[in-house]
């Protein structure tokens, strides 16, 4: 065999012999595998190579090995992979041989000690084995059974009485009494029926020549039980009755059918108990005859934002962030449309609260801000949070838990958007603006004819608008006064410019 000097003072020779030089016994020579399970049984040279320190035995200066008769036996050991104990001891091996029992868990070692592989005691186990029940001497071919008795295998009738008192036949149709109703399942019940149609019946209490006691009959104590497998076979077709029973397992018929909601708001609305008025319409009630839960006067009042959360939901929108490099209001699926009217709840970021601003070039989940339906964009210097109301005919509220309806009074209301074919005197379409825009009263500018022959400003020779007025012609303030009938009737005046009106109560519906 060749060594290889893998490090100083260590050679191997790839057979999983070592040699090393021990600071104690000097160089030695042992087995990596044999070292782990047997530890120190490594060889001193010294004492393989001397006689008492008087001879050296040196290699052969041509083969470069030691002579073989001065080498004592050594043992190489191999590994051998068995599947049963009959397998390990037909093996054809030497002492220090390893034995790997892949029919026992682990799997088991064993390592060869003597020099009869054949011979059982000479293999000694180095894992923990367990033993398989046919490699087992003097074992038992029965087991007798130990002392019981058969109440063990039984419940008591008290106990299964118990249990069943909880339970009900799943076979048995289920009162009516027992079934949890909820918005889309409703009914009338027998019960009621038959409390309107008859009168109460006889109780206990009422009954003639009943007996004042009934004596037990004659039993023994086996009629006392159940068997384990009768009781649960009973309570494998049972449920207990303090879970709800679902509306879907239960057998509707003639007397008895679920509704749904669906169905009872079809059936008020054409009894005339349904509303026909969209959630935040407005519409006219004089008479005060809508509930006052579902419908609030359009007067600026504030109502719950939980209370009222799904028009609440209609109403606001939440501004998670703002880029300020593309100066974009973000807003996830806002639904939000070009030109449409919106105010915020926070200053900042070049954004004014409770300005009114349109909305510009919008996207999905963004847009863009500008002071008028067609200017340029609000430069955005700052990411900001808050709120934004999507009509500006309402409000925020207190800002925390209510919002404000719309006020409607004293004011006309006006279609929104540009008319399709009709003009002005400009020749432009009539423009109600963006929903919810506040537009003032205001007359179309003009000017007033004055005739010739009139006098300017009331004085002779100070100069007028026509030749004849006493002077030469000359700029000057013409006053004009009230209006005065011209033949049609006369003119009425205030102060804010209106159609004839009659004053109605508006409502908005909340809920």
């Amino acid at each position: 065999m060749s060594w290889i000097q893998v490090e100083t003072g260590r050679f191997e020779n790839g057979s999983g012999w070592i040699l090393e030089n021990d600071g104690v016994f000097g160089w030695i020579m042992y087995s990596e595998e044999i070292e782990d399970e047997f530890p120190d049984t490594f060889l001193v040279l010294s004492d393989l190579f001397t006689n008492p320190g008087l001879s050296v035995i040196t290699a052969d200066p041509v083969t470069g090995k030691l002579p073989t008769q001065y080498l004592p036996a050594l043992a190489i050991n191999d590994t051998f992979v068995v599947n049963s104990q009959a397998g390990m001891l037909s093996l054809i091996a030497q002492r220090g041989d390893i034995a790997v029992r892949t029919d026992l868990p682990g799997p088991g070692m064993f390592i060869l000690a003597g020099d009869d592989p054949a011979f059982l005691p000479n293999w000694i186990p180095l894992t923990t084995t367990y033993p398989d029940w046919s490699n087992i001497q003097n074992r038992p071919t029965s087991f007798p059974s130990s002392n019981h008795d058969h109440d063990s295998r039984y419940y008591t009738k008290l106990e299964s009485d118990n249990s069943l008192l909880q339970k009900r036949n799943i076979s048995v149709p289920i009162p009516v009494e027992d079934i949890t109703t909820d918005e889309l399942h409703q009914f009338v019940t027998d019960a009621e029926k038959i409390v309107w149609n008859n009168p109460p019946v006889s109780d206990w209490n009422t009954i003639a020549n009943k007996p004042a006691s009934f004596p037990s009959s004659a039993h023994d104590h086996d009629s006392r039980y159940y068997t384990k497998l009768e009781i649960d076979s009973s309570l494998l077709q049972k449920r207990n009755v303090s879970i709800p029973i679902t509306a879907t397992e239960v057998t509707e018929d003639t007397t008895h059918r679920f509704v749904t909601d669906a169905e009872k708001t079809a059936w008020n609305a054409a009894a005339g108990g349904g509303f026909q008025v969209p959630l935040g319409g407005i519409t006219e009630d004089p008479f005060d005859q809508l509930p006052s839960s579902n419908f609030k006067e359009t007067n600026w009042q504030e109502i719950s934002r939980s209370t009222f959360a799904t028009l609440w939901n209609l109403v606001y929108r939440t501004v998670t962030s703002i880029a300020p490099l593309t100066d974009r209001v973000n807003v996830t699926a806002h639904g939000l449309a070009e030109g449409q009217l919106i105010k915020f709840s926070f200053t900042g970021g070049g954004i004014t609260a409770l300005t009114n601003y349109y909305v510009r070039n919008p996207t999905a989940n963004d847009f863009q801000i500008s002071l008028n339906p067609t200017g340029g964009v609000v430069n955005l210097t700052s990411s900001q949070t808050g709120e934004l109301i999507t009509n500006v005919e309402y409000g925020f509220g207190n800002g925390v838990s209510t919002f404000n309806v719309p006020d409607r009074r004293g004011i006309f209301p006006r279609g929104a958007g540009v008319h399709g074919s009709r003009t002005k005197t400009t020749g432009a379409y009539y423009d109600g603006g963006a929903v919810g825009f506040a537009g003032q009263d205001r007359q179309i500018p003009h000017r007033h004819q004055q005739y010739a022959g009139d006098i300017a400003g009331g004085t002779y020779n100070q100069g007028g608008r026509y030749g004849d007025s006493g002077g030469p012609s000359a700029a000057t303030i013409l006053y004009t006064g009230s209006p005065v009938s011209d033949g049609t009737g006369s003119p009425r005046s205030g102060d804010e410019v209106a159609p004839a009106w009659v004053a109605v109560k508006y409502k908005v519906r909340v809920l």
